[in-house]
């Protein structure tokens, strides 16, 4: 499963040759999206000083590639549509009569970070964010005594303004600043849009998102990029400007904020916060002075240009202060190097133009997601309900091999009334509901993490679990909206020891990558397969279609496990699983894996990179009565008000006792449902204990602390 590159196809066209184990580059799964190209200003540019300013126009290429019916028909001969002159009217009009209005546009900033300390590395600091937020005041309000300040004859005050949200999506208070840990991810174009934004993203109605992140791969080097706005009637941009899910800026953190008010590591010359000033031109519909060409043509509408008239005409990029630079000699004026839609260095800019002013004003009076940030209320402090809790799952917790889950939600206070109960109601599918009651004490904006009840599942299947606050002190929520919460879950499969357990193992073309294994609780390995031959792809150099043989033959192993836990992992040493050659047109070259008990398949799959395991457990259904003591455990440990018995799969014990240091036994509890494995350790004194748990004639004993 490996290249197929252009090249390499149309040599194997012409000569028919077949494919080896050494050959096996012939195949990719690389996608349009994957793949990002540098026009030549920004690869001269990289070549040279290793940096690019934006990637905004190669963005939007990109995205015209993956989705071919976004074009829409330009209208470059009126370089600004019937909205933009109805705009031009009413800020005339809004003079004449000194009514012109300030807009605000709400912000979150998304600071993808990797683990590091807040305000260390990509971690940037609150004081960074902050002084970010001021530049972008000083430059799109043109503001006196600020580096934003030109006296410029064109330049404009746009009237734009910006805010940190204070209000969060689910109505509690926020900073405007969303620290996010995604460790383990090489930021470059596919994992921004395919990961970072998709899953950070806020209502885009609501914020204007902002992420910062450190770039890598194809986006090393990169100091930002934007996503124009969809149906803006404005001339050169497209009725569809993108996803809603990746709506926003994207910058190398090294580049977000100003060394004029906040220390930190930067780029040399791109430390002022004017990268964002660029991008967020580009979200409000602006685009690069030399209108991304090398024509110095511009008629009557500036069509071959940047649509606003009002910025001399330039045929390519600037970086630096120089003023004297004149790219289009036969048209009036020298290039707008002080422009913030050029590519000078921070220090050089400052001037927004009126033409590109009513551009953006006009964008935000009509275009989606640009519009409705004009009647959001997110800068505003939320104004909570007396009463207002707000639950939500945080996770399902399951010892591998085991049946028994342990739900973990948050209970929140989003209300201005001090929350000292609340009754929590909770169920699994559409069984019985079940409450848990509460109390404690949370003032405003606090929370609490609370281990509900554990329960245990007869099957391996999906399942959901829901938690809703029923009451809080006594009384109804008064905001329903926050009162539920859903979390997917599914546990390991358990399978009866005396059924067929059965392995089987399809190679694809690629055999001797493939090697499997199947380990116990120690970590011993039990069974092992692998690796397979590889087969022979082969090209008809006339049609160019692949022919395959000598496929390794399915695989199929009879697996006895006696009790106990085992994790089955499959592997490719290439790292692109077992079937990817369907992405190609090839599925008869893929391959699977299948685990069955008794002809059913309880575990299988195909599509993963280097390895994928599944982990199950094995039971003897004819002795129920057995108590398998190495399932047994006890979480948390140290712990609080709350220790958890884990039983694995075992049947329920009969009882538990537990004992201090001294031998005296200090609780004791019969066991009639699975809420008894959940002791209430609150009255215990700080200290060592032991569990003893018993079932008939047998038991364990467990020792744990109590913080």
């Amino acid at each position: 499963m490996k290249k197929i590159t252009l090249s390499t196809l149309f040599f194997c066209l012409l000569s028919g040759l077949a494919l080896n184990a050494q050959e096996k580059k012939a195949f990719s799964k690389k996608t349009a999206q994957q793949t990002i190209q540098l026009n030549a200003t920004n690869q001269a540019h990289k070549d040279e000083a290793g940096t690019v300013r934006c990637l905004t126009t190669e963005n939007e290429d990109r995205l015209q590639t993956l989705y071919p019916n976004r074009y829409s028909t330009e209208e470059f001969e009126n370089w600004l549509a019937p909205k933009v002159a109805e705009m031009k009217q009413k800020m005339a009009a809004q003079k004449t009569m000194g009514t012109n209005t300030v807009v605000t546009i709400p912000v979150v900033v998304h600071v993808i970070h990797n683990g590091d300390a807040v305000g260390s590395n990509e971690n940037i600091s609150d004081t960074r964010v902050a002084s970010q937020i001021t530049v972008l005041n000083e430059d799109y309000r043109r503001m006196a005594g600020t580096p934003g300040y030109n006296t410029n004859a064109v330049g404009a005050d746009t009237e734009i303004e910006f805010c940190l949200a204070q209000t969060a999506p689910d109505g509690s208070l926020t900073s405007g600043i969303d620290r996010v840990n995604l460790s383990g991810y090489t930021w470059n174009n596919t994992n921004v849009e395919g990961v970072l934004k998709p899953q950070t993203q806020w209502d885009p109605t609501q914020y204007f998102n902002i992420w910062v992140c450190e770039f890598g791969g194809d986006l090393g080097g990169i100091l930002g990029y934007a996503q124009f706005p969809s149906n803006s009637g404005l001339g050169g941009l497209n009725t569809n400007g993108g996803a809603a899910n990746t709506d926003g800026v994207v910058l190398d953190w090294r580049c977000f904020g100003s060394s004029d008010y906040a220390a930190g590591s930067y780029f040399s010359s791109y430390d002022k916060g004017r990268t964002l000033t660029h991008e967020i031109g580009h979200c409000l519909g602006l685009r690069h002075i030399w209108g991304d060409s090398s024509s110095c043509v511009v008629n009557a509408t500036d069509s071959a240009q940047d649509y606003c008239p009002d910025t001399p005409a330039a045929a390519d990029a600037n970086y630096d202060c120089n003023a004297d630079y004149d790219s289009c000699t036969l048209a009036a004026g020298n290039d707008m190097t002080e422009n913030y839609m050029d590519y000078t260095n921070d220090t050089c800019m400052n001037v927004f133009t009126q033409d590109q002013k009513t551009r953006m004003l006009t964008v935000l009076a009509n275009s989606p997601r640009r519009v409705e940030l004009l009647s959001s209320t997110v800068c505003n402090a939320p104004n909570p309900e007396d009463y207002d809790g707000k639950v939500e799952i945080n996770s399902i917790n399951s010892t591998a091999c085991s049946n028994v889950i342990t739900p973990i939600v948050e209970l929140t206070n989003l209300g201005n009334i001090t929350l000292t109960s609340a009754t929590i109601s909770y169920y699994i599918d559409a069984n019985t509901p079940a409450t848990y009651n509460w109390t404690g004490s949370l003032a405003y904006g606090a929370s609490e993490t609370i281990t509900l009840p554990s329960a245990t599942i007869s099957d391996n299947n999906a399942h959901v679990y829901y938690a809703t606050i029923a009451s809080v002190n006594g009384t109804s929520d008064m905001v329903a909206s926050n009162d539920s919460s859903s979390y997917p879950f599914q546990t390991d499969a358990a399978i009866d020891m005396n059924s067929t357990i059965t392995l089987e193992v399809q190679p694809d073309l690629y055999g001797s990558e493939i090697t499997w294994e199947i380990t116990n609780a120690a970590g011993a390995i039990v069974y092992s397969g692998g690796p397979y031959n590889d087969g022979t792809a082969t090209q008809n150099p006339f049609t160019g279609a692949y022919t395959f043989s000598n496929i390794d033959p399915l695989d199929t192993q009879s697996i006895p496990l006696s009790v106990g836990c085992y994790t089955f992992t499959i592997y490719d040493s290439y790292g692109d699983g077992i079937c990817a050659l369907a992405d190609l047109g090839y599925p008869e070259a893929d391959g699977y894996y299948s685990l069955q008990s008794d002809g059913v398949e309880f575990a299988g799959g195909c599509d993963y990179t280097d390895s994928e395991s599944v982990s199950f457990s094995v039971y003897d259904a004819l002795s129920t009565e057995s108590f398998n003591l190495e399932q047994i455990s006890l979480y948390p440990n140290p712990a609080g008000n709350t220790l958890n018995i884990n039983i694995g799969n075992n049947e329920l014990p009969t009882s538990y006792s537990i004992y201090n240091t001294l031998g005296q036994r200090v609780l004791n509890k019969g066991i009639e449902n699975a809420q008894d494995l959940q002791i209430n350790t609150s009255a215990l004194a700080t200290g060592v204990y032991v569990v003893k748990i018993e079932s008939g004639s047998e038991s364990v004993a467990l020792q744990f602390i109590k913080k």
